[in-house]
């Protein structure tokens, strides 16, 4: 199993990982559930995974990890490098597509947003899946709280849909706040 691991400056007793989803993980990820509105917008994790499982099988380079504080499952994120859809819009080309994460209904609201997009935003700067400029999102148009959140993270309209969603991008090696970023570790038992 890999896991990510990432330390919030301001609280050094809370530990947000990333990990790989296999057979110890994965009932608990596809039972976590998002709560109203999210649903709206959030596909349910049996879906996401049943993406990432058909991306994969047609080559394509996408990465979901189960996200946990400390030893507690919270959630699951994906990450696209380069065309995965045919309809995916001109931005990603050559770039990461950050597809849109899920916190469980019980984590919502309690920070953990921008503390993962920080970590997951981290984790590219490696370019685990190949080397790229930018790094794009979709968000859902009434979603204020998400268009907030990406905003902050240097996010910035660039145009283009995805369907109904607004696309945002950023380039991935624009000066971030690493003040918050203690460690990475990547490890494999």
């Amino acid at each position: 199993m890999t896991t990510i691991g990432f330390r919030r400056e301001w609280d050094d007793d809370l530990h947000i990982t990333l990990r790989t989803i296999d057979f110890s993980n994965l009932d608990a990820v596809v039972r976590m559930q998002v709560k109203y509105p999210h649903t709206l917008y959030v596909k349910s994790n049996a879906v996401s995974l049943a993406e990432a499982y058909v991306a994969q099988q047609q080559g394509k380079r996408i990465l979901p990890f189960a996200i946990y504080a400390e030893q507690t499952l919270v959630g699951l994120v994906r990450i696209g490098y380069g065309r995965i859809r045919p309809k995916e819009p001109p931005v990603s080309d050559g770039n990461y597509h950050l597809w849109p994460f899920m916190l469980d209904e019980k984590w919502l609201d309690r920070g953990f947003e921008r503390v993962v997009l920080e970590l997951v935003l981290a984790y590219l700067h490696t370019e685990p899946l190949g080397p790229a400029q930018q790094v794009w999102t979709s968000i859902f148009p009434l979603s204020d709280e998400g268009t907030k959140l990406y905003m902050t993270l240097g996010f910035k309209r660039n145009g283009e849909y995805y369907g109904d969603d607004v696309v945002a991008s950023r380039y991935l090696h624009a000066p971030a706040d690493t003040r918050r970023v203690l460690e990475i570790e990547e490890t494999s038992p």
